[in-house]
């Protein structure tokens, strides 16, 4: 099969052994699976360790920017303490 990509060769050798390798576990899981069912299989099951993953990576967004708000608020009370308004008054 051609594949036209502009991913290198390598890249699209891993992609194709990770679909093989899907795949052989999709059919090795239902004795009974054609290519056809098994190339689904490999489908939803892929797209739902996307989906997954895509939620890690948006919780971690989350964490991340709530962290750097914090920073963000005590950087911004320790300049408030430090200024020479805080000082004198």
């Amino acid at each position: 099969m051609v594949v036209r990509t502009d991913a290198d060769e390598a890249h699209v050798d891993q992609v194709a052994k990770l679909v093989n390798s899907k795949i052989q576990e999709a059919m090795d899981g239902t004795k009974t699976a054609s290519t056809l069912t098994a190339a689904l299989l490999t489908c939803l099951n892929l797209a739902d360790e996307l989906l997954n993953l895509k939620q890690v990576d948006e919780g971690s967004k989350e964490t991340v920017a709530k962290k750097l708000r914090d920073l963000i608020h005590q950087i911004d009370v320790q300049l408030e303490d430090e200024s020479p308004s805080a000082a004198a008054g």
